[in-house]
């Protein structure tokens, strides 16, 4: 079940950024990916991920890309 999982990655994350910096890598992250996780985590009564996100579909595109601050910043 996603809880399942998604608890497992966030004590994952929380481990890593106890030695590190976590960076979440994903293409179309901001637009498809992140709000979908965000969704399912907060029905499921969860902490969304809480690190920055680097999306790599404006670099794919042409463009630039810029790190967010955080997850929990879509709009649902």
């Amino acid at each position: 079940p996603f809880a399942d999982v998604w608890a497992e990655l966030l004590s994952w994350v929380d481990a890593c950024q106890r030695v590190a910096d976590v960076v979440i890598v994903g293409h179309n992250w901001l637009a498809f990916d992140g709000p979908i996780l965000a969704r399912l985590a907060e029905a499921a009564g969860l902490a969304t991920l809480a690190c920055p996100v680097l999306d790599t579909l404006p670099l794919a595109l042409g463009g630039s890309v810029e790190i967010t601050l955080s997850a929990t910043e879509f709009d649902r």
